[in-house]
């Protein structure tokens, strides 16, 4: 999903800090990842720009040698508990495979497009129509909210639930499946308010605070953050080396300046963080000032969105 730019520019910079004219000066690399995901995103551009951004189309990467990874380790993993679980996950990877590879044949008996026909029960839903049928989805992957919000934080810490989220395409779903959680959720509600703040002060005089208040561009929290104690939370960046974006946590105390939290996922799973807040810079093209926000790094995380899917979460999903 990287721009190309972005790679040769980092080839670029080795080059000249090394002082050496190789491959990223002379320093061994190696990249993971496949090509069987989005492409990389660029503003307002066609798909042909899209595909142009990729990295196969830069010079640097046709330098590099490629190794193939055949070894589900999930459906592995999975052989010795549930044996008939591995076999249907490893034929559904098989499907999923054959499609980005542009090489999966349907049935002779469908004449039509049927690609739901070959996915397992276990991963098929029905169709979300109305919010009856999001109440339903919540429940199948969370259980009773109602009953699971009295449970103690430490129970909360390792009940199961905590290791399931409903993922989203699109931003706006994903906010409303966790205002709906959060309805669901037993408890006092905190409200954190943000603050937004022009970097020229001129601007006030085109866009006004509360105009900027209902904005919440991308990767940013809201302005109006709503909280529950024992509720799930995901980190919007990088903050150290325990929490990094896309880390799950859950909220253990709402303090002056700091949310107590317990670590969920990644390498420092339990761990107990305090986090402060954050000064979230927004400009650019789809922005219409230079502005800023401060506010605590971190939205909730019933729902989130695939671009949140990180190798960490996936293992636990």
């Amino acid at each position: 999903m990287i721009n190309k730019d972005i790679f040769d520019t980092v080839d670029d910079w080795m080059k000249r800090e090394r002082d050496d004219q190789r491959p990223f000066g002379g320093v061994n690399v190696i990249l993971g990842g496949d090509f069987r995901q989005v492409l990389p995103v660029v503003r307002g551009g066609t798909r042909a720009d899209q595909t142009t951004a990729s990295i196969v189309n830069s010079e640097v990467f046709k330098q590099f040698n490629m190794v193939h990874l055949y070894k589900n380790i999930r459906v592995e993993n999975c052989k010795i508990s549930d044996p008939d679980r591995s076999n249907q996950l490893n034929q559904w990877a098989e499907d999923l495979k054959d499609i980005g590879n542009g090489t999966h044949i349907l049935p002779e008996d469908v004449a039509t497009f049927s690609f739901e026909c070959v996915i397992p029960d276990s991963v098929r839903m029905k169709p979300i129509n109305t919010m009856s049928d999001v109440d339903d989805m919540i429940d199948d992957v969370f259980g009773d909210l109602t009953e699971l919000s009295k449970l103690s934080t430490d129970s909360l810490a390792g009940h199961e639930c905590m290791q399931s989220a409903i993922l989203c395409p699109v931003h706006q779903s994903v906010d409303e499946i966790n205002a709906r959680c959060l309805d669901k959720w037993v408890g006092d509600t905190y409200v954190k308010y943000a603050i937004d703040s022009y970097e020229n002060p001129n601007d006030a005089m085109v866009v006004t605070l509360e105009q900027l208040n209902v904005r919440t561009p991308t990767g940013s929290p809201p302005a109006r953050l709503e909280l529950k104690i024992g509720m799930p939370l995901v980190m919007l960046r990088n903050m150290s080396e325990e929490l990094m974006n896309g880390t799950r946590v859950l909220l253990l105390d709402i303090r002056n300046n700091v949310l107590q939290c317990k670590v969920l996922n990644g390498r420092y799973p339990n761990t107990i963080v305090y986090i402060p807040r954050f000064v979230f810079k927004h400009e650019g093209p789809d922005q219409p000032l230079t502005w800023s926000r401060r506010q605590y790094p971190v939205k909730p995380c019933w729902s989130m969105t695939c671009l949140l899917y990180t190798s960490d979460a996936a293992d636990d999903m």
